[in-house]
């Protein structure tokens, strides 16, 4: 798992993996070069024994992205895992992950993220991580209920895959979370005949830590707006068809939605007085027409 900043929430989640009730093969902690007290503890919790093997990876460019590739290399097991450093998994976690991969045509798995104080009503999980006709892609996943299901897309505090198929997307923008980068490497997967299933009782309680860089939660920042509009969309036209990225591509610019407004949707918040959508409109605009640009000169692959 990456971390960066967060050692309360780090620790609570490595507690969580160790009271897991199939334990993990290994362990994989990538943490930055610059984060010296994490480091420091880091190193006293590599030295405890324990019944899986303890790894670190130290890495010195910002993002996600590069912080995953980097765990994902060094990974020694056939499936990899994913989490985030301010989540706890709870027990059963690996032991009910595991159970789908007898299956080969299975190329990833994931489940729901209980967020914490988080009221938002349960959906059928048939309506997570679905990619649409239009290209739209819905989320949900911490709202998910019911029986397990295939999907599009998964969530990264809960997800795994099989470790040859993992490829992640090197061309995102941003220098922290890179929203979005779950779309590439799942759309990916399915687009090479795997299937994704996700699980809604395979949980991991979400405690929604601080992030340290320009993408805040709960705070508009034009920046990480222009940059997720941008993640999304090369993302999708990294591994739709041409057609469908032509009706993606019309779709963002003309109708969007709350987070990267198009102009139907910019409309709809200036008549709800929607602020944060309002001033969306620009960067979100910006960077979906990045992302165009990078698919025309056909600067983006599968």
């Amino acid at each position: 798992m990456p971390t960066y900043r967060r050692l309360e929430y780090l620790k609570c989640c490595l507690s969580a993996l160790d009271q897991q009730t199939l334990p993990p093969y290994e362990v994989i902690v990538v943490f930055r070069r610059n984060d010296h007290g994490t480091a420091e503890w880091l190193q006293q919790w590599v030295s405890q024994p324990s019944n899986y093997a303890k790894r670190l990876v130290q890495v010195s460019s910002d993002g996600v992205v590069h912080a995953m590739q980097a765990g994902t290399e060094s990974a020694r097991g056939a499936i990899v895992a994913f989490t985030d450093d301010d989540a706890a998994p709870l027990p059963d976690w690996l032991e009910r992950m595991v159970t789908y991969y007898s299956d080969t045509s299975i190329g990833g798995v994931g489940g729901r993220d209980l967020i914490a104080g988080n009221t938002d009503p349960p959906v059928s999980s048939k309506r997570v991580g679905r990619l649409s006709w239009f290209g739209r892609v819905s989320g949900n996943h911490h709202r998910g209920q019911g029986s397990p299901v295939y999907t599009h897309v998964l969530k990264g505090v809960n997800m795994s895959f099989r470790k040859e198929l993992i490829r992640l997307p090197t061309f995102l923008r941003g220098d922290g979370a890179q929203v979005h980068f779950e779309v590439y490497v799942c759309l990916r997967i399915v687009r090479h005949g795997y299937r994704l299933v996700y699980d809604p009782d395979l949980r991991v309680e979400h405690y929604l830590g601080p992030r340290h860089d320009k993408d805040q939660r709960n705070k508009f920042v034009a920046e990480a707006v222009l940059d997720a509009a941008y993640n999304q969309n090369a993302s999708l036209f990294a591994t739709l068809s041409f057609s469908r990225s032509v009706v993606r591509a019309v779709y963002s610019i003309l109708v969007g939605y709350r987070a990267a407004p198009g102009f139907v949707r910019w409309l709809i918040g200036v008549a709800r007085r929607e602020t944060t959508v309002v001033k969306a409109l620009w960067p979100a605009l910006r960077g979906n027409m990045m992302a165009v640009a990078k698919w025309m000169k056909r600067e983006l692959t599968c």
